[in-house]
């Protein structure tokens, strides 16, 4: 019983943080596509 009381208090303080780590991912995934952009940008510009 004192497990089930114990996970069930833990739970509503993880929910948050399960929510922020998927908009880290999202911007994670933004962040990426930009480098990737710039990576592509300087790599075409120096060969060029």
């Amino acid at each position: 019983i004192e497990e089930n009381e114990f996970l069930t208090e833990l739970w509503p303080s993880t929910q948050p943080i399960i929510q922020g780590s998927l908009n880290i991912v999202r911007n994670a995934r933004l962040c990426l596509k930009n480098i990737v952009n710039f990576i592509n940008y300087t790599m075409t510009r120096e060969t060029g």
